[in-house]
């Protein structure tokens, strides 16, 4: 018999290989880029139990800074504390150190520009465009970083077309270690939702708009305060669930209230699912997304989408959203009155929202990603 093979399908290891994944983001609060970090590991993890994929052939090690706090409860993927420093020192100084003696994995935008025989998913580039989304450090640093390592490291994958057209047109990247891959949506079902959270903030199921984000300026959320003004008589309240990271992005101008605005902050996954299920429409009004999870989110839980017709937003949802202009409030207000108010219309997008979920998959997405790293880091 011959060898047995790292995945059914696919081509052998010539030996056991050692793979490192860069694991700062375990010290991070769960938004979209940790969560596809979180559901490839899982995938990888649980490959290796089932023996599709040959434990015996690869050994990963999630290399974690002190300040790491989340639990992956994994069985064959190690987790390793190393070094002194966190954040950035961490990822740019100890890290290259320990994982010396293997490949590096980093699947959150950032890694050690000293690096050459690794890996590195980058989900956008919006820190290149000409906004005050980011703030001056955070900018700076990442512009310089991502055209590094970009040039530099032996693959990139990225999450969409539009993303990996970006990244030719900012970073120059060559498109022969270049793959788009696409995220899944099956995270969504791992928890029951928590109808407690419309109790607690007084909504009522099914009378309210959602939106979901961080309170990023590129999320566009005044948008939404404009487009419900338009509304005449309003019966129903918006709903934005998000934390709001100050380090990250710039915060000068104030966010516009309205009284029917209700802000939830930070919520689990649990009370999100609840969110989505419950929700008259979900919007997404945001001016550049390098894929746009919360959409697909939406779409998996049965919730019918409004979002802008920019970036990689029509690649992800197809035709199974309403699209608006990101800057005209009246457009938005009119999508929010057809789904808010056209039963027939809502469940349209209800059926057609699951039809172009079924495109994604967690599977898929930890296979390929494995097999573009196998073909040329290991």
């Amino acid at each position: 018999m011959g060898q047995k093979m790292l995945f059914k399908g696919e081509k052998n290891l010539k030996t056991s290989q050692q793979v490192y994944i860069n694991g700062k983001f375990l010290s991070q609060r769960i938004t979209g880029v940790q969560r596809y970090a979180y559901e490839l590991i899982k995938y990888w993890d649980k490959s290796m139990e089932s023996g599709e994929m040959d434990a015996s052939r690869i050994n990963i090690t999630i290399l974690t800074p002190k300040n790491a706090r989340q639990d992956l409860s994994l069985k064959h993927i190690v987790l390793q504390q190393v070094g002194n420093f966190t954040g950035t020192l961490w990822e740019q100084i100890e890290l290259p150190f320990y994982s010396r003696k293997g490949s590096l994995v980093n699947l959150c935008n950032a890694a050690p520009v000293v690096r050459i025989n690794q890996l590195v998913t980058i989900h956008d580039v919006s820190v290149f465009l000409d906004t005050n989304t980011y703030s001056k450090a955070f900018k700076l640093w990442y512009t310089f970083m991502l055209s590094i390592i970009s040039r530099r490291v032996k693959k990139v994958i990225t999450v969409s077309e539009f993303s990996l057209s970006e990244l030719q047109k900012y970073c120059r990247v060559s498109t022969e270690k270049c793959k788009v891959i696409y995220h899944g949506k099956e995270h969504v079902y791992e928890c029951d939702p928590d109808l407690a959270i419309l109790d607690k903030h007084g909504i009522r199921a099914f009378n309210y708009v959602l939106a979901v984000s961080s309170l990023n300026p590129n999320k566009n959320f005044r948008l939404i305060a404009q487009a419900i003004q338009q509304l005449d008589e309003l019966d129903f309240d918006v709903v934005i669930a998000g934390g709001m990271q100050s380090k990250v992005f710039n915060h000068s101008d104030e966010y516009e209230r309205h009284e029917r605005i209700k802000y939830v902050g930070y919520v689990s996954d649990s009370e999100l699912r609840a969110l989505y299920e419950k929700a008259g429409c979900f919007v997404y009004p945001s001016f550049y997304e390098g894929f746009g999870f919360p959409p697909l989110e939406a779409m998996t839980l049965g919730c019918p989408v409004i979002v802008s017709g920019t970036s990689s937003l029509p690649e992800v949802c197809r035709d199974a959203a309403v699209y608006i202009d990101p800057n005209r409030p009246e457009e938005l207000a009119e999508g929010i009155k057809l789904l808010m108010g056209n039963s027939a219309a809502r469940e349209m997008f209800i059926q057609k929202g699951f039809e172009n979920a079924n495109r994604f998959s967690w599977d898929l997405c930890a296979k390929q990603t494995f097999s573009f790293l196998e073909e040329e880091v290991m």
